[in-house]
């Protein structure tokens, strides 16, 4: 679901001409936009790593998005952008088979519920 949201977030951006591989028309931005998909879901599940990683940590989803951002042409064909893609879909893959698909968030779930300010796991005084 997120991705999908991503993606239409960005659609304005396909209508520039050269854009993240877009060409004139419906077809040319199409042709961009798709692929794109792909390669937001994949990012999705990258994003959802890192944040459940980081113990919910959005500065360091923000940065990771920014150093993307950084690191990719802002214009270029197509095929540079599928190269991206794929290697973002590899990287979606690698993470969801480590994880086994939990994507660490039962781990991350486990320590907020167990940690002393939620009562439980809390040492007990005597009380």
């Amino acid at each position: 679901m997120l991705g999908v949201l991503w993606t239409f977030w960005h659609l304005p951006i396909f209508f520039i001409p050269g854009h993240l591989g877009a060409e004139p028309g419906m077809i040319g931005v199409g042709r961009a936009l798709v692929p794109f998909l792909f390669g937001v879901l994949a990012l999705s599940v990258v994003f959802t790593w890192v944040f459940n990683h980081t113990r919910g940590s959005v500065l360091l989803a923000i940065l990771l998005h920014a150093s993307i951002d950084a690191c990719i042409p802002g214009l270029g064909s197509l095929r540079v952008y599928m190269a991206l893609y794929v290697l973002y879909i590899v990287v979606a893959l690698l993470i969801i088979i480590v994880t086994r698909g939990h994507l660490s968030y039962e781990r991350y779930l486990h320590q907020e519920l167990t940690s002393p300010q939620f009562g439980r796991g809390a040492p007990d005084h005597g009380s």
